[in-house]
């Protein structure tokens, strides 16, 4: 079981960082407290053991949300937006999956770990802060 669970991470990262780099989105080669960069957080889900969030924030201003369920690759999604920074404060605009799509703001605060949520659509995660870690570059 774990070692599918290990699969799935690699395999959601992977994913990630491949669509990252094959636009011209490059990430910043960005030191511990910019805002730019790959961050994740594993979320519980309604069915199966979880999923990865993987929020990506590139230099030049867009963002990409994955959400990769473990154990339950049907669900996988992948949504893009904009980011913006003030004051160490992060704002993402997504625009989801829905039909229609709509646009969902996200408002985190950044740190040498990674990003903290100020606002983040909480109701199904059942946390009061959802903490996205760094990942490191070149993974």
């Amino acid at each position: 079981m774990r070692k599918a669970v290990l699969l799935t991470i690699i395999a959601a990262v992977s994913l990630v960082v491949f669509i990252g780099c094959a636009g011209s989105n490059k990430m910043a080669k960005a030191g511990p407290d910019s805002p730019e960069g790959m961050f994740v957080a594993k979320l519980p889900s309604a069915s199966g053991m979880g999923r990865l969030t993987i929020i990506q924030l590139f230099e030049n201003g867009n963002a990409i949300r994955t959400s990769v369920y473990v154990g339950e690759p049907q669900g996988d999604y992948i949504e893009e937006g904009t980011w913006g920074a003030e004051n160490g404060v992060i704002n993402v605009v997504i625009e989801n999956t829905a039909e229609p799509p709509e646009e969902i703001e996200f408002v985190f605060r950044v740190d040498s770990g990674g990003l903290t949520s100020i606002k983040y659509d909480e109701t199904p995660f059942g946390k009061t802060k959802v903490r996205f870690t760094r990942v490191p570059e070149g993974f």
